[in-house]
Parts: C-alpha cells; sequence; structure tokens
C-alpha cells in the first residue's frame, strides 16, 4: 500500500470513526469496515464498475462482500465488475 494510499485510508477511518461516535457514543472501536462504490463512465452510462476498499478483519469484510454480491445479483444493471482490494 502506498503512503499516500494509506493517509486516505487514514482520513477515511477517521471520518467513520466520527460518524460511528456520534451515534452509538464515545469509547466505540470500529473493527472492520468496509466501503462500496459505484463508478459510471459518463461516456458509456450503461456500464458501471465497482470498487471497493476498507480495514479490518478479513472475515468481517469477507461479510460485507457477501452482501454486496447479493445486492448485484438481485437486478443490479452492473455489466463490468472489478475489486480493488
Amino acid at each position: 500500500m502506498t503512503d499516500e494510499r494509506s493517509q486516505v485510508l487514514d482520513r477515511i477511518e477517521d471520518a467513520i470513526g466520527a460518524l460511528v461516535n456520534q451515534r452509538h457514543g464515545p469509547g466505540r472501536l470500529i473493527g472492520a469496515w468496509e466501503i462500496m462504490i459505484e463508478t459510471i463512465d459518463p461516456s458509456r452510462p450503461d456500464v458501471t464498475a465497482w470498487m471497493t476498499d476498507g480495514r479490518g478483519s478479513m472475515l468481517a469484510r469477507r461479510g460485507a462482500a457477501l452482501s454486496r454480491s447479493a445486492v448485484i445479483s438481485t437486478g443490479a444493471t452492473s455489466r463490468t465488475w472489478t475489486d480493488d482490494e
């Protein structure tokens, strides 16, 4: 992982921590987290690509990946799948 990428993930984790603190109160620890982003190429709006990233236990992150796969299989129009983990 590059230093720049690591710094970006640190900032995302700080934002997630702030959301967790707001919703659940201080003192909660963040376990695993994963973000899922759908990207659309403006020149080909019928094609989407998926990007995921995150940190934490692989077991917990795999659970999120299974959920993501379930969403896709329920009729999402994604024609391209990329996983930038």
